[in-house]
């Protein structure tokens, strides 16, 4: 998704699945919603104020979070476990903050099955993010 439905130059989904994906519907409920994508954008106002208005996310069991931002070519992965709310916008915001600073990139060793796909990671706190690109 980060790459508009193409991943190491072979297409996985098409253009037209992706932009129909990414974009407000027309219903009269939820407008930011798209696919099972929740948008950023869409609505009166931004899901994430904080965060890129063409940020999208897939908002799993507890708050584990997959969100896309495809201006900075970035997907930000969360499998924590949290039974109440999480501070998504301020979380994210940080991760993002990080992750264009270009501060703390560094090489990713290479993984069984991701090679290429994982190539820089960023600490933040006691965690280390990775960022695909």
């Amino acid at each position: 998704m980060v790459y508009g439905g193409t991943l190491n130059g072979h297409r996985i989904v098409t253009e037209q699945w992706v932009t129909r994906a990414t974009q407000p519907n027309t219903s009269a409920n939820e407008k930011a919603y798209g696919f099972q994508w929740w948008l950023n954008a869409g609505d009166d106002q931004l899901r994430f104020p904080d965060l890129p208005s063409e940020a999208f996310i897939a908002n799993g069991n507890r708050q584990q979070i997959v969100m896309v931002v495809p201006s900075q070519e970035s997907v930000i992965l969360r499998l924590g476990w949290t039974e109440g709310s999480y501070p998504v916008n301020d979380r994210f915001r940080e991760i993002l903050s990080k992750l264009s600073d270009g501060k703390n990139y560094a090489p990713l060793a290479s993984l069984p099955g991701l090679d290429g796909l994982l190539n820089r990671q960023v600490a933040l706190g006691n965690k280390v993010y990775h960022h695909l690109g």
